[in-house]
């Protein structure tokens, strides 16, 4: 066991948290990596890319299939982007989240164990509040220190961000910051504010 702020913040052993990696992400990740210590993360992104017409449909059966095989904390990564490549794909990105939240209100061993949602890849201010009211805590991945620091002038405040540089696969966000560059910059902002911060990708300890 590692504790450290997010371990505690999470109820998990390691700081060790799974990313929405597409089709790469389903529930039986989910349930290895959060059975090993770590935060399964169910996605909802992006099903679209491997001819899953109903992303919806996919994610309940997922919801289900990870919630009967494991008694240990998990989170579902919601896309917010309102621009995305194929008409429909954002309406079904809004009815996972409701679909999720729907699902956590009815069944209170969902609710104890789904511990988090992140949200990604755009806007999250129709998310967040909800999120919060639901009792789950929120994660939002950021990509330049401005989206934290607009998210605070708007009264809105992460439990935590997930900080993604350049070296994290290089797959989202316009600002193109290195890792080595970006992360110092996004750590100073979380802990002036009390928000705990995750890294992601680029980096080894040798």
């Amino acid at each position: 066991m590692i504790k450290t702020r997010i371990t505690e913040l999470l109820g998990i052993k390691y700081p060790i948290i799974e990313g929405g990696m597409g089709e790469k992400s389903g529930a039986k990740s989910t349930i290895a990596i959060s059975e090993a210590g770590g935060l399964g993360c169910v996605r909802t992104d992006p099903l679209h890319r491997i001819g899953v017409t109903n992303a919806v449909e996919v994610l309940k059966r997922e919801l289900k299939e990870t919630n009967e095989s494991t008694e240990k904390p998990f989170s579902v990564n919601i896309k917010a982007s309102r621009y995305l490549p194929s008409e429909g794909i954002t309406e079904q990105y809004r009815q996972c989240f409701e679909l999720t939240l729907e699902e956590v209100e009815k069944d209170s061993s969902l609710k104890r164990k789904l511990v988090a949602i992140v949200t990604s890849a755009g806007d999250p201010r129709g998310y967040a509040p909800r999120i919060k009211e639901a009792g789950i805590k929120w994660i939002h991945k950021i990509t330049a220190p401005r989206q934290l620091e607009r998210l605070l002038r708007e009264g809105l405040r992460p439990d935590a961000v997930i900080a993604m540089g350049y070296a994290a696969a290089a797959h989202i966000g316009w600002a193109h910051l290195d890792s080595i560059v970006f992360i110092p910059s996004v750590v100073a902002v979380a802990r002036n504010e009390g928000i705990q911060f995750i890294d992601s990708g680029g980096y080894c300890d040798g």
